[in-house]
């Protein structure tokens, strides 16, 4: 079970050093999840943390499909539900790994928000030439 404390905690330094030094709100939400104290504070900070990069990548979504013509923003709309579907499934499937476990919450959560970020990453080179 040490092992995967680590991992936990190794997931959680990954992302906050993923984050953008100009997203303030995204360093607090990081902040308050590494100052928790009990498991439940920590799920829940990780689950705030989830949400709030689950709407940007919502607005990052509707940026880049607003300059799409009609046949792009279909091919959009279907890669970005089959990513969706990606994201819950290996989500699914790395917290299944703590199954039983009470930090398994948070390891949904930090897996969550590692595909979220890596997603949003993404999308920020995609332009309409």
């Amino acid at each position: 079970m040490q092992t995967k404390l680590h991992y936990a905690v190794l997931m959680a330094m990954v992302l906050t050093s993923a984050l953008r030094a100009d997203d303030a709100k995204l360093r607090d939400l990081e902040a308050h999840l590494q100052s928790a104290l009990t498991q439940i504070e920590m799920n829940i900070a990780s689950s705030k943390i989830a949400e709030y990069l689950d709407k940007k990548l919502v607005e990052k979504e509707r940026d880049v499909a607003k300059d799409l013509d009609p046949e792009a923003l279909r091919l959009f709309s279907e890669a970005s539900k089959l990513w969706r579907d990606y994201r819950s499934a290996q989500t699914t499937f790395e917290a299944d790994l703590y199954r039983g476990g009470s930090i398994r919450p948070l390891v949904h959560n930090r897996t969550y928000s590692r595909l979220t970020q890596e997603r949003l990453s993404a999308l920020e080179g995609v332009t309409k030439p």
